[in-house]
């Protein structure tokens, strides 16, 4: 007799983050974030001991259940936006989001588009004149673009004379304005190098500009058109903020041959992202697993899993991958009853990136390694948190949950063509890591990775003949000496 059995591939796992204080409470009419996953290790693992009770027969005594947990990787592809949630909990910290609106009733958050306005039910008061804000899902389509800010209130964000189309259909769920960078009138931001590199400015003030303006943070100076981005060429490119003044905008990393430049007559633009960076702050997640194409669907769920590490491997020739390393308490039984209250949310539509198309920046220690003298074959970033997990006096699956120390390590693995890295390693030279992942089209969304201070601890060994000879640098990471912290990401949502 033969049949039909669940095929994974009729299977979808999705999530609820909750904070620490709900560690160990069962979520209420949970929302299930879908996550697409190539793998999905987490399993339920009983713990039974079994009874030191003689038997005269010679048999061994019953056994009993102990404890009950759950564990196991979770291996996914990049995208954006799909992780965001994971990312935090990863690092312990929060995303500083950079002012946005989006509509979740039809014509309310955003009621109304004029040639030169856009009518907010609140929060406009966060967008600054001369903020580039990017706004997406108007029924207009010429209403769906960048464009800079002249004044706000709290209910309105004004624009330009005819920068939009005047809206007369509802606006729908969906639609948004974001801020994705800033803009200075004509000639108003120059690039200097007098005490410093750094752009200044007269009429715009950088300390109003928000959470995409400050130190640590990652900027792209220059827009698309040549009368956004300065006539030097070296002026254009990703920067590091090191200090924000009112006209003042310092950087401790600048673009190659970065020199100074009035700006005359153009309008530069400078892109800025979100900021996450390493912190304190514990998040867990519940997860729920559905099992289509049998009779009655089936699900499972896991409680309290903390990420205990992530890995992110960028090699060449392929997609770029993820593996969350997670562990958690309680599980249920699998069955055929959904939990009470449950909805679904679906998973953003974004693709997955690769190391061919989706990787636009590549540096180690300020020098790339995408086209320049050491090209990198394989890199990776390494999380760990160091939890540790122990059964307590209790109920099922109690237990004491330790986060330990954050720490980063990874691989930057390269072709061997000049001794630079290598000498790294004996010379105890103190280096850095970033990344920039980003789509290649349309808005161009990516994320900044940024590794600031690493150890490397490179070798090339000789191989069998007929063989590329590569350098293996594997690196540990420290908090960096001025930023402060281990690792940042830079979430940029529109990229010129």
């Amino acid at each position: 007799m033969s049949g039909l059995v669940p095929s994974t591939n009729q299977t979808k796992q999705s999530y609820v983050r909750k904070a620490s204080a709900n560690y160990g409470v069962k979520p209420t009419n949970p929302a299930w974030n879908e996550m697409q996953n190539g793998q999905f290790g987490l399993k339920a693992s009983p713990v039974r001991g079994r009874s030191n009770d003689r038997r005269g027969d010679g048999q061994a005594a019953g056994t009993f259940l102990t404890d009950i947990n759950n564990a196991g990787a979770i291996a996914t592809e990049l995208k954006f936006q799909h992780l965001d949630d994971l990312f935090e909990a990863m690092v312990k910290g929060q995303w500083l989001t950079q002012a946005v609106i989006q509509v979740l009733t039809p014509d309310t958050e955003i009621s109304d588009v004029t040639t030169t306005a856009l009518t907010v039910s609140a929060g406009g008061a966060s967008f600054k004149a001369g903020h580039l804000t990017r706004t997406l899902g108007f029924p207009t389509a010429g209403n769906n673009k960048v464009a800079r800010v002249s004044s706000s209130t709290a209910t309105a964000i004004t624009y330009p004379a005819s920068t939009f189309t005047a809206e007369s259909a509802p606006i729908p769920v969906g639609a948004s304005v974001r801020v994705v960078g800033f803009q200075g009138v004509s000639g108003d931001i120059v690039a200097t190098t007098t005490l410093g590199n750094a752009l200044t400015s007269t009429a715009l003030d950088f300390t109003t500009l928000g959470n995409g303006v400050g130190v640590g943070r990652w900027v792209w100076i220059g827009g698309a058109a040549a009368g956004e981005k300065f006539a030097t060429a070296g002026c254009n490119g990703w920067a590091r903020i090191s200090a924000v003044a009112a006209q003042r905008l310092s950087f401790d990393i600048v673009p190659s041959g970065f020199a100074a430049d009035a700006g005359t007559g153009k309008t530069i633009s400078v892109y800025t992202g979100d900021f996450l960076k390493n912190g304190t702050t514990i998040y867990a997640f519940d997860w729920e697993g559905q099992q289509t194409g049998v009779a009655a669907s089936m699900y499972e769920y896991f409680y309290d899993t903390i990420i205990n590490g992530m890995t992110m491997t960028v090699a060449g020739g392929k997609e770029i991958t993820i593996s969350f390393d997670v562990m958690g308490n309680l599980a249920d039984p699998i069955g055929t009853v959904r939990y009470t209250g449950s909805t679904d949310v679906a998973a953003p539509t974004y693709g997955t990136m690769t190391a061919t198309t989706n990787v636009g920046d590549l540096t180690e220690g300020g020098v790339t390694l995408m086209g320049g003298v050491n090209v990198m074959s394989s890199g990776s970033i390494k999380i760990a948190n160091n939890v540790s997990r122990e059964p307590v006096v209790g109920p099922l699956g109690a237990a004491a949950i330790n986060v330990g120390a954050f720490t980063v390590s990874g691989n930057v693995d390269t072709y061997l063509a000049d001794p630079t890295i290598m000498a790294k390693g004996i010379n105890n030279t103190l280096s850095s890591f970033t990344c920039f992942t980003g789509n290649n089209s349309g808005d161009k969304e990516g994320y900044r990775w940024d590794v600031p201070a690493i150890r490397l601890a490179p070798d090339s060994e000789v191989g069998a003949s007929n063989q590329s000879r590569k350098v293996s640098g594997p690196y540990e990471a420290e908090p960096h000496a001025t930023l402060g912290y281990t690792l940042s990401i830079g979430r940029f949502w529109f990229m010129p």
